[in-house]
C-alpha cells in the first residue's frame, strides 16, 4: 500500500469535509499536522484516531508513533490549496515558475540563501555558497519588481499583506511551490537606498539524523553538549552566534537527541518565530505483532518516527504586537505539560523571564540570543531585562555556547602552506609564525586550491554529500562553551568579567572560537584565510595547544 500527496484532499483516498479541511491534514508519508487552534477538537480527535489506526499490507501501522504536529493554520491550509506541488506546478503562472526554477537549482547546489537586489537599472539574484555571495543570473528591474511581488503576493504565508518594496516585511513560501527535501524559505524584504529594494530567501533543508561530530566540535564541545542534553532537572542551554551561523541547526540537533534517547515518550516543546525546521526524528524499535500466517505474535523491528510539538508565533509587521504574542505564547506554553521546552530566540525580559520561570519549575530550557561570545551572553539577558540574582543563582544556566561557521578545504586537492607562500600575504604568514612558534610553526597548515575554480577538483564524499567547490566542500563550526560553576557565577555576580574569563581559562580548561578555528587550521581543515575572514586577524590564543589536541581527537575519533 503507497501512498503520495495530501491524503485528505477533495477526491483523496481520505477525503475531508470543508470544515475538517481546516482543522488537520493528511500527507502520504504518514504525518499528521493539526492546526494547533483545534487541539482538543472532537472531531479532530476522532479522525486522528482512526488515521492512527490504519494498518499497511505489510502489518505496520500507516501512522508512526509520534508523527503528529502541530502548526499554524497557514500552514494546514496551504497543502489543501492545489492539494500537491505538483498541481501548484502546473497551475502557477510563468513568473511563479520562474521563482520555483531558481529555488529549486539553489537547493541541488546547497545554496543556503538567494539574494534578490533591485537597482536600477538592473535586478542581480545571487546565491550564497559556503558562506560566499556570486551572482546566479542579472535580469532587468522591471523584471525583478514582477518577480518579487509575484513571490510574496501569491507564494507566500503573509498574513493578507501585500509586497511593499518600501517596507521591510516578512514571510513563508507556501510548501506546495518547494522542491522536495526543503522544510522552507524565509522571505525577508527590504528598502535601500535611491529608491532600490531587495528580498531575501533563506532556504531551510530539511534535518536528517545527525551526529554532533558532524557539524565540526571539538571532542570537549561535544562533551560538553551531551552533558547540557543529560541535565533533566531545569537549566538553561543557551547558544550564540551571527545569522547563518548554525544556531538553529544546534538546538535542532539538541532536541533530537533528547526525543531520540525518551523514545519518543516526552512532550518537547518548541516556540519559535516562525518555526524554522520541522523537527522530527528516525529510529527503530521492536514491536510484538501477530502473525496472519502462523497466528502467532513475533517480533519485528520497524521504523518509528518521532517529533517535537513545534508552535509558531502568527505572523504580523506590528512588532510591539509580535513582541506580545511571542510573550503571551511562552508563558502558555508552561500549563501545556511539556518536558523540555525550546525558545527560538530570548529577545527581551518576558521571555528571559519565562525562560527563568521554566527552569526554576524543573523544565530544562535550550534557546538562542543575540551576543558576541560566550561570556558575553549572560550580560546580553541582563540587559533586555532578565533578573540579574535569579539569572546567576546556582545550577539556573547549564551551558553557554557560542559558534561561527567558516569553510572546510577538500581534502584531496588542499595545498601545504610551506610550499605555496606565494598563497598569502606576508602579514598573514608572520601572524601565523608568531601564533603557532610554539606548536610546529607552520607544519600541518594548508590552503585552498582555488585553481579548479567554481567546479572544484571533482572529490565527492558519498557519506556526507559534500563535493569540492573552488577548494571547499562545505561550512565547519568554529565554537567555544562555558559550563559555569558556583566560582565562575560568583565572579559574575561580582561583576568580575575579566577574573571570570581567566578562570574559565585556567581552571575550566576553557578556549576561544579563534582558539578552536586555529587548532583547525593546524590540523589541515581550514584555511587560515578564510578563518580571518570570518572572525578577525589571526593572533595567540590561551591554552591553544589544548584546542589543537582537543580538534585532533575529534578528527581521530
Amino acid at each position: 500500500m503507497e501512498y503520495s500527496g495530501v491524503l485528505t484532499a477533495k477526491g483523496a483516498k481520505y477525503e475531508l469535509s470543508q470544515d475538517l479541511r481546516a482543522k488537520l491534514v493528511l500527507l502520504g508519508d504518514g504525518s499528521i499536522l493539526i492546526n494547533e487552534n483545534y487541539k482538543n477538537d472532537r472531531q479532530v480527535l476522532s479522525k486522528v484516531a482512526y488515521f492512527k489506526n490504519i494498518v499497511t499490507d505489510e502489518g505496520e501501522f500507516f501512522v508512526p508513533r509520534d508523527r503528529v504536529k502541530y502548526v499554524t493554520q497557514e500552514e494546514v491550509s496551504s497543502y489543501y490549496d492545489d492539494s500537491s506541488r505538483v498541481a501548484a506546478m502546473q497551475d502557477a503562472n510563468q513568473i511563479q515558475k520562474t521563482v520555483m526554477e531558481i529555488i529549486s537549482i539553489a537547493f541541488s547546489e546547497k545554496v543556503t540563501d538567494i539574494h534578490i537586489e533591485l537597482r536600477a537599472p538592473s535586478t542581480f539574484i545571487q546565491f550564497r555558497k559556503l558562506g560566499s555571495l556570486y551572482v546566479y543570473q542579472q535580469l532587468t528591474f522591471e523584471d525583478g519588481v514582477s518577480l518579487c511581488t509575484a513571490l510574496y503576493n501569491s507564494m507566500t504565508l503573509s498574513s493578507g499583506t501585500s509586497y511593499n518594496p518600501r517596507t521591510q516585511q516578512d514571510a513563508n513560501m507556501r510548501h506546495d511551490f518547494l522542491p522536495t527535501g526543503l522544510a522552507g524559505v524565509r522571505v525577508a524584504t527590504g528598502p535601500t537606498q535611491g529608491g532600490n529594494c531587495f528580498m531575501v530567501l533563506r532556504l531551510l533543508p530539511l534535518g536528517q539524523n545527525i551526529e554532533f561530530s558532524t557539524l565540526g566540535y571539538s571532542k570537549a564541545q561535544m562533551e560538553a553538549l551531551e552533558y547540557c542534553n543529560s541535565t533533566h532537572s531545569g537549566g538553561i542551554t543557551l547558544v550564540c552566534g551571527p545569522t547563518g551561523s548554525g544556531k538553529s541547526t544546534t538546538l535542532q540537533l539538541l532536541a533530537k537527541q533528547n526525543l531520540l534517547k525518551a523514545k519518543g515518550e516526552i512532550n518537547f516543546l518548541t516556540i519559535e518565530d516562525p518555526v524554522e525546521y520541522p523537527i522530527v526524528v528516525d529510529d527503530e524499535v521492536d514491536q510484538v505483532i501477530l502473525d496472519p500466517i502462523t497466528n502467532k505474535y513475533i517480533t519485528k523491528r520497524i521504523k518509528v518516527t518521532y517529533s517535537a510539538r513545534q508552535i509558531a508565533i502568527a505572523s504580523t509587521d506590528d512588532a510591539e504586537l509580535k513582541k506580545r504574542r511571542y510573550r503571551e505564547t511562552v508563558v502558555a506554553a508552561m500549563r501545556q505539560d511539556p518536558d523540555i521546552i525550546m525558545i527560538g530566540e530570548i529577545r527581551d525580559a518576558a521571555t528571559a523571564d519565562a525562560a527563568i520561570t521554566a527552569s526554576n519549575t524543573g523544565h530544562p530550557v535550550i534557546s538562542t540570543v543575540h551576543a558576541r561570545n560566550a561570556q558575553m551572553i549572560i550580560d546580553r539577558l541582563i540587559m533586555v531585562g532578565a533578573d540579574r540574582n535569579l539569572l546567576l543563582s546556582p545550577d539556573m544556566i547549564t551551558g553557554l555556547f557560542a559558534q561561527h561557521l567558516v569553510p572546510e578545504i577538500c581534502p584531496k586537492c588542499k595545498l601545504k602552506l610551506k610550499n605555496n607562500l606565494d598563497r598569502v600575504n606576508d602579514s598573514l604568514k608572520q601572524r601565523l609564525e608568531e601564533t603557532f612558534k610554539e606548536h610546529g610553526g607552520l607544519d600541518g597548515i594548508y590552503v585552498r586550491n582555488i585553481s579548479n575554480g567554481s567546479s572544484g577538483c571533482g572529490y565527492y564524499d558519498e557519506k556526507t554529500d559534500r563535493r569540492c567547490y573552488n577548494g571547499n566542500i562545505g561550512r565547519t563550526v568554529v565554537a567555544e562553551f562555558i559550563l559555569p560553576d558556583e566560582q565562575y557565577l560568583q565572579y559574575m555576580r561580582d561583576n568580575k568579567m575579566y577574573d571570570a574569563y581567566r578562570y574559565w581559562i585556567e581552571k575550566l580548561n576553557g578556549y576561544t572560537m579563534m582558539a578552536h578555528g586555529l587548532a583547525k587550521v593546524k590540523n589541515g581543515v581550514v584555511d587560515p584565510e578564510s578563518l580571518e575572514s570570518k572572525l578577525k586577524l589571526v593572533t595567540y590564543q590561551d591554552n591553544l595547544g589544548v584546542a589543537i589536541e582537543d580538534v585532533a581527537g575529534a578528527l581521530n575519533a
